[in-house]
């Protein structure tokens, strides 16, 4: 589901609408007094710029939130946008501290390095709080106040700024590795480090999310709550490439056969990884489950007993 807020007008309906089109269920305020937020985009050839217009986005109440507790806390998995910190901070308080009673995860963006540098007290309390840190290299730098080409060591400077958790950090770099990692706060070490190449792409290749986030592309193949944590997902997506460059050099096997194909993939990623994050299984073993459950999907299960 999607948690916000916005106004009685066409934008606000389109939003509900598209958002109910992908089975994401909109869990939205809605205000007479305000109009909707927009964002106009600007393209030129493979260029973009966002230039938003912040209205009722801003308005979600917690005497509404109050009132939908029961629908909200059906969700395994809270995502704060790190945003949402400048304007409703006792909401996402509020909301962080009732997934963590209830032993829930939840998970966190940075956003920019302004919300870093503006509001880091505020940033910090979440990101104490939070299972899941999504980041790129700059909001990285930003929060462990350190720069290296090793982002391993900003990775661990961010984990000892942290209160001790069980939880993932995700920095991504753009063309360079992703790195995820976890952190033993008894041994003082990195408990858990991957690093995931990021395949090389033409120009022609690149398609523009628009804005969309990494930790989004995360989140919108989990029920659609947009990341299927992505250095894990380019992990696992080595598997399915190598499987798919076989099947497309056999003549029955098209486009069609590979969109499918690729559809399936996604659905074990979700399955697999979250099934066993949510019950707090360690990385290596989410990771296995996404070839387990693609296998099963694929293929009869007596076949795969031998996985």
């Amino acid at each position: 589901m999607l948690l916000g807020c916005i106004g009685k007008d066409s934008y606000g309906n389109k939003i509900s609408e598209n958002l109910a089109a992908v089975n994401v269920n909109p869990l939205l305020e809605i205000r007479e007094d305000r109009e909707s937020s927009r964002c106009g985009v600007g393209i030129f050839l493979k260029e973009r710029v966002l230039v938003p217009e912040i209205r009722a986005s801003t308005m979600l109440s917690m005497d509404w939130v109050n009132k939908n507790m029961s629908e909200i806390s059906k969700s395994e998995i809270l995502l704060v946008e790190g945003y949402f910190v400048i304007e409703k901070f006792d909401i996402v308080q509020f909301l962080v501290d009732t997934f963590n009673k209830e032993n829930k995860k939840v998970a966190f963006t940075l956003s920019a390095t302004f919300m870093v540098d503006n509001f880091y007290d505020k940033m910090l309390e979440i990101s104490n709080k939070s299972d899941l840190i999504f980041c790129n290299e700059e909001e990285a730098y930003s929060f462990a106040k350190i720069r290296s080409e090793n982002m391993e060591e900003v990775a661990i400077a961010i984990h000892k700024i942290l209160e001790p958790r069980n939880r993932i950090l995700v920095i991504t770099c753009g063309s360079l590795p992703v790195v995820v990692s976890k952190f033993d706060y008894e041994k003082n070490q990195i408990s858990t480090l991957i690093k995931t190449e990021v395949p090389e792409l033409t120009g022609e290749q690149i398609v523009d999310t628009n804005g969309c986030g990494d930790c989004n592309i995360f989140f919108s193949s989990i029920s659609k709550l947009y990341l299927i944590i992505s250095c894990i997902f380019l992990r696992n997506s080595y598997f399915f490439f190598f499987l798919l460059k076989i099947l497309l050099s056999l003549k029955f096997f098209n486009k069609d056969f590979a969109l499918i194909f690729y559809l399936i993939f996604i659905l074990a990623f979700v399955g697999g990884f979250l099934s066993q994050f949510i019950q707090g299984f360690e990385l290596d073993k989410c990771s296995k489950a996404v070839i387990k459950s693609f296998l099963l999907i694929c293929f009869p299960k007596n076949l795969i007993s031998f996985f």
